[in-house]
């Protein structure tokens, strides 16, 4: 009886995950194929669900998550908040630039805990609960980048560690204006957490981004910020072929002049954030950009245990 009860709510889970998986509604045909079992099953669990408001039903029959996940989220969020807070506040104060934890709701990222620094003559402010489209800022790029490895199976790979092959980058690689593979370096802007930032502050015209200080061909951003036509194939692709690098910069992405670094919290399948910095100054990208890493590192084995 108890591996019974046991699997019904391994398989209610499994359930709720492929419904949170994406925005469409699913029938219950399809998610009986795409869980593997049979209808009748499915109904009980959707039943069971919907009587719990965990689950709902639109006009089409199309099976969606329900209203009772939010108090849920929001009674985790305090908590998720509590335990970055120690990681962001050490980088914040070692760096000397607003770090941030971005967690990703739908299409949208939210900066749900930020830190300043203390001993800055000024920083950059940013407010809790911030939200900025993904597909804008270093904070997004990365969550984008974490979807990215995830569907590619490459989420097991430790944040800021390198990829089989990449060689390390020269330490006067960013003032060079280049990158290990030799092409130049498109640098961005970024403005608040959630944000990011480009190689030591060099603008580029039109806004590009630069994830790892590599430039994106065809990413296209309108003037303070405004999103191009193509934003969110542009953003996709660009996390796409950045995924699972070390971390991403940005400058002038949500505000002009706003500068970011960011990666993402990896080995967390229940969690899409990332761990940033942003900053009006200058970023040495080879001193603050392992130090954003290894903090994403120290929230991902918090949050794990």
């Amino acid at each position: 009886m108890a591996a019974e009860s046991a699997q019904t709510l391994e398989r209610g889970l499994r359930l709720l995950r492929l419904l949170a998986d994406g925005n469409r509604g699913r029938t219950p045909t399809e998610l009986a194929q795409e869980l593997g079992l049979s209808r009748p099953v499915v109904y009980r669990l959707l039943t069971t669900l919907q009587n719990e408001g965990f689950a709902r039903r639109d006009a089409e029959g199309r099976v969606h998550l329900g209203f009772g996940v939010l108090v849920m989220a929001q009674a985790v969020q305090p908590l998720l908040r509590a335990a970055a807070l120690p990681a962001l506040r050490a980088l914040a104060e070692q760096v000397g630039a607003t770090a941030h934890l971005t967690v990703a709701e739908g299409e949208d990222g939210v900066a749900v805990a930020v830190v300043e620094p203390s001993w800055t003559d000024m920083h950059l402010s940013y407010r809790e609960g911030s939200r900025h489209p993904l597909t804008r800022g270093a904070a997004g790029l990365a969550i984008l980048a974490l979807r990215e490895e995830t569907r590619r199976g490459h989420a097991a790979t430790p944040a800021g560690s390198r990829l089989p092959g990449e060689k390390a980058r020269p330490a006067n690689a960013a003032a060079s204006g280049t990158t290990t593979t030799g092409r130049a370096a498109s640098p961005t802007k970024e403005a608040a957490p959630g944000e990011e930032a480009a190689p030591h502050g060099k603008a580029v015209p039109g806004g590009q981004t630069a994830l790892s200080e590599r430039a994106v061909p065809g990413r296209q951003t309108a003037p303070y910020g405004k999103p191009a036509p193509d934003e969110q194939a542009a953003g996709e692709e660009a996390a796409g072929e950045e995924a699972a690098r070390p971390f991403l910069v940005t400058e002038g992405q949500l505000q002009e002049g706003a500068r970011g670094i960011a990666v993402p919290v990896r080995g967390l399948p229940w969690l899409e954030a990332s761990v940033g910095v942003v900053t009006f100054g200058m970023l040495d990208i080879d001193t603050v950009g392992p130090r954003v890493a290894e903090a994403a590192r120290d929230l991902a084995r918090t949050l794990a245990r």
